[in-house]
């Protein structure tokens, strides 16, 4: 089995603890797939990039990662669409410098500019993994809608996507997607939590906010 989370934004512990309640052998053998949003909102995005990158966890791009290589003018991303200062004051990049004490180092930086927009995995064909369900309109150079889309109207029937960006009360799940965004980071807003889920068996863990 494999376990899917997305939305993490800044808050390692709360993922440390969900991921301690989840199957075992699969995080023994890293068998995890990250949906975007690692950073930002949270106190602690510097340990979940750092724990992400050493483990080598399978992860797409999420539309925080392209604000922060936006902001230090690091391609490929959607810049041209951003304005002066979105990133740090009202997408919580500031919170993402200050887990690391300064700038974040280049070698982070450019492991995020590398990151894929979606994935698939052979062992599952029906699924599709990516931070908003649009990914591969990235194929057709259109970034922006990739990363940022949150129209749900997908055509294809015999696809599963599982999906992030949107935060909800719970997981929300349709014959088209999955969306497993339930807020870690949003707690003032009411949501507040964090969940995984665990494919093929579609099971969900979620864990409160304790960051």
């Amino acid at each position: 089995m494999s376990i899917i989370i997305s939305d993490i934004h800044g808050c390692f512990n709360t993922i440390q603890k969900l991921l301690a309640n989840c199957p075992q052998e699969d995080v023994k053998n890293n068998d995890i797939f990250l949906l975007g949003d690692l950073i930002d909102r949270g106190p602690r995005s510097k340990e979940v990039l750092e724990w992400a990158i050493a483990n080598k966890v399978k992860t797409v791009k999420g539309n925080h990662e392209d604000l922060c290589l936006a902001h230090y003018n690091i391609k490929p991303n959607c810049s041209r669409d951003y304005i002066y200062g979105v990133w740090i004051d009202f997408n919580g990049g500031d919170k993402t410098i200050r887990s690391f004490g300064g700038d974040i180092p280049r070698e982070t930086l450019i492991w995020m500019s590398n990151l894929p927009v979606y994935l698939t995995d052979e062992r599952y064909p029906e699924l599709f993994l990516s931070h908003t369900g649009w990914g591969k309109s990235a194929d057709n150079g259109n970034l922006f809608h990739a990363l940022w889309e949150r129209n749900h109207d997908f055509k294809n029937r015999n696809i599963t996507r599982v999906i992030g960006h949107t935060p909800v009360k719970q997981p929300f799940v349709s014959e088209r997607y999955i969306n497993i965004d339930t807020g870690a980071a949003y707690s003032q807003h009411g949501f507040g939590n964090m969940t995984a889920l665990i494919w093929p068996a579609k099971k969900f863990v979620t864990q409160k906010f304790c960051d």
